[in-house]
C-alpha cells in the first residue's frame, strides 16, 4: 500500500519548478522610471557629463522607492494573523546563518572523520537505545489471534474513525521514511480507506506493527540562541514517523 501511494504520486504529479511572473506588489511603472533615471544620472555624473547636484536631485526622488518598500513591509507585518505565521516570520528574520551538523565534534573533542561518526554521536546523546538502520528487514513471528481479538479490533477500527484520524493532519506535514504525506491520503481517501481498515484491524488483532512503520527519520535541528554549535547538545532531534502509524495511534 505504501509503495502504491508513493508510485501513484510520482506518476501523476511530475515535479516541476514554479516560476512566478508576478513581481513585488508595490512595484509599478513610476518606480521603474525613477530607478532608471537615477541610475542614468549617476552614470552621467561619474563621466562628468552631468553635475552632481542634478544627480543628487534624482537620488532624492528615488528615495520614494524606499518609502514604498517600508509601507509595503508595514502592511505585510500588519497582515500576519495568528501565532503560527508570526512564529515562522520570527524564525526567518532571526536566522543569521545556516547551521549544519558538520560542525559537531565527538565527545572526546576530536574531529569526526565522516558523517556516520557525527550521527552516531548525536544518537548516543539524544536517542539512547536507538540504532541507525540502512534497511528494513521484517522478522515476523506471529500467533493466530482468537475471535475475541478480532471482535475487539473491529470495534476499535471503523471507517468514520479512520477518516477522522486522517483529516487531523495538515496536508503537507513532513513525511517519514516512506515518503507519504497527508495530502496523498486526503486525495485518495475513498480508495484507501477499506485497505487501511483491514490493515489496522490486523495490527490490533495480531498485536504487531509493521517494521517499516516503526522506523523513523530523525532530523537534528539547531537550538536557537547558542553561541557554540560544536557540541551535540546544541541540537535537538525531531522524529518523523510514518503517517500510517500516526493514523493507527489516533
Amino acid at each position: 500500500m505504501q509503495t502504491s501511494l508513493a508510485e501513484s504520486f510520482i506518476d501523476n504529479c511530475k515535479e516541476r519548478r514554479k516560476v512566478s511572473k508576478r513581481g513585488a506588489i508595490w512595484w509599478h511603472h513610476e518606480l521603474e522610471t525613477l530607478t532608471k533615471n537615477c541610475n542614468r544620472s549617476s552614470r552621467r555624473a561619474r563621466r562628468k557629463q552631468l553635475d552632481w547636484s542634478t544627480a543628487k536631485k534624482g537620488r532624492r526622488e528615488y528615495k520614494k522607492v524606499e518609502e514604498v518598500q517600508r509601507e509595503s513591509w508595514s502592511r505585510f507585518c500588519a497582515s500576519v494573523d495568528g501565532p503560527r505565521p508570526a512564529s515562522k516570520l520570527f524564525k526567518i528574520l532571526g536566522k543569521e546563518k545556516t547551521i549544519t551538523i558538520d560542525s559537531v565534534l565527538l565527545p572526546n573533542g576530536d574531529q569526526p572523520q565522516n558523517a556516520n561518526e557525527i550521527l552516531q554521536s548525536l544518537f548516543e546523546i539524544h536517542l539512547l537505545g536507538c540504532s541507525l538502520l540502512t534497511s528494513c528487514r521484517p522478522s515476523i513471528s506471529l500467533n493466530q489471534p482468537s475471535e475475541e481479538y478480532w471482535e475487539q479490533a473491529n470495534k476499535l477500527v471503523s471507517e468514520d474513525k479512520v477518516m477522522w484520524a486522517i483529516s487531523l493532519f495538515a496536508p503537507y506535514k513532513a513525511a517519514g521514511l516512506d515518503g507519504i504525506f497527508p495530502a496523498l491520503m486526503h486525495m485518495g481517501l475513498e480508495i484507501i480507506t477499506e485497505p487501511l481498515i483491514r490493515t489496522f484491524r490486523a495490527c490490533i488483532a495480531l498485536g504487531y506493527v509493521p517494521t517499516a512503520w516503526r522506523t523513523s527519520r530523525v532530523a537534528f535541528v539547531p537550538k536557537p540562541g547558542r553561541s557554540d554549535y560544536s557540541q551535540a547538545k546544541a541540537f535537538r532531534p525531531i522524529s518523523l514517523t510514518s503517517l500510517l502509524l500516526k493514523t493507527l495511534k489516533d
